[in-house]
């Protein structure tokens, strides 16, 4: 079962406001999970940089981190795109938002004057 799969499971038949809080609880460890793998593909990235410009370059270390750096920028989309996809259903669940009304005075200085 998908991860959205198992989400529309555990959401069905749940009120609106439910369902939405369920959704919004996905989408947020989605984006933590995502920030943890944009550190450590960071990380990664440092730790090769370290490895390519030593003194005694390791060519399968180099390999090795890269392949790991990779594989964290791969989870990295996956997790994006699960979060764009919460971001979708909640929209399904919620509605489009409802624009804030204008700061723009209906009436002007000048034409009450």
């Amino acid at each position: 079962m998908t991860p959205l799969e198992e989400i529309m499971r555990r959401i069905d038949g749940l009120p609106a406001a439910e369902a939405a809080a369920s959704v919004r609880s996905e989408r947020e460890r989605c984006n933590q999970r995502r920030l943890d793998l944009i550190e450590k593909a960071s990380e990664l990235t440092r730790q090769l940089a370290v490895c390519e410009t030593s003194d005694k370059p390791n060519p399968k270390m180099a390999e090795r981190l890269r392949a790991l750096r990779d594989r964290a920028n791969e989870e990295r989309q996956a997790m994006t795109d699960e979060a764009s996809v919460l971001n979708a259903l909640l929209l399904d669940i919620e509605g489009m938002p409802i624009p804030a009304a204008s700061a723009k005075p209906t009436a002007s200085i000048n034409s009450v004057n």
